[in-house]
């Protein structure tokens, strides 16, 4: 809890090539990418993410926790910029959110989540 890592498009875009590499040769079905994020130094250009190949979809998990105004406030920033063709997802905290978002309240949030995950 001392050092928030990151990460780079460069990288990012090599599990892409690897994934989209895999898919096409053992003919599987798309595979999801999920890149971690709650601070805009997490990742280094994201605006160079290669999100536009079918074998793979490319989805940030947005983590903020707090009140819905902090959640939101999170939600918001990590959208800024953010190239279309990557996914939002999002994170509900049973013991840090106050109140934690009901599933109901979560699948109302625009954009919708296409994922999402309970801590």
């Amino acid at each position: 809890m001392v050092h928030i890592g990151s990460v780079d498009s460069a990288e990012i875009n090599e599990v892409v090539a690897y994934l989209t590499d895999l898919v096409q040769r053992h003919d599987l079905p798309q595979k999801m990418l999920v890149l971690h994020q709650f601070r805009s130094s997490m990742i280094t250009g994201r605006e160079f993410v290669d999100a536009g190949r079918p074998e793979v979809a490319v989805v940030l998990h947005a983590d903020g926790h707090g009140s819905p105004a902090q959640k939101f406030d999170t939600w918001g920033a990590l959208q800024s910029g953010l190239p279309p063709q990557i996914h939002m997802a999002w994170k509900n905290f049973y013991d840090e959110d106050l109140p934690t978002f009901t599933p109901d309240q979560t699948m109302a949030i625009e954009p919708k989540p296409v994922f999402v995950s309970f801590q």
